[in-house]
């Protein structure tokens, strides 16, 4: 949590994903702007994705992404533009697993938990103002 601590931050994640939601995980951050995307095949949306945060974000943001395999390429790619851009991977679904101190992985209420079976049922009622707040863009 120190990578992100007192910078601006702008998370690429799958629209139910919810990276830092309902829990502590980016308490330290700035700020949080959110670009959500399809939560499966993101590929198919990569380009879109770069360009967006290529026209909108600032290369001082430091760009957390969620996105399966993908978040690595665009890692890459927005890399050799100048920007830290990092593929945080499930980080989040872990943290939440270690403050629930379960040895087993769980579908974790409100978010997307890809590696569960029933973890791509999410309760969109948990959805809160904070959250909808830092969406800048949704790129399906």
């Amino acid at each position: 949590m120190k990578v992100w601590e007192n910078r601006e931050v702008a998370i690429i994640e799958g629209n139910e994903t919810r990276l830092g939601c309902g829990n502590d995980f980016l308490k330290h951050a700035l700020s949080v702007e959110r670009i959500l995307t399809s939560p499966e095949n993101a590929f198919s949306k990569k380009e879109e994705n770069e360009t967006f945060v290529k026209d909108k974000i600032s290369t001082g943001k430091l760009i957390l992404l969620a996105l399966g395999p993908t978040a690595t390429i665009i890692a890459y790619d927005l890399s050799e533009c100048g920007y830290q851009a990092l593929d945080i991977g499930h980080c989040d679904i872990e943290y939440e697993w270690f403050k629930l101190g379960t040895k087993e992985k769980i579908a974790i209420r409100g978010k997307y938990t890809s590696e569960v079976n029933g973890g791509n049922s999410v309760d969109k009622s948990l959805v809160d103002e904070k959250y909808l707040n830092e969406i800048i863009a949704q790129i399906m």
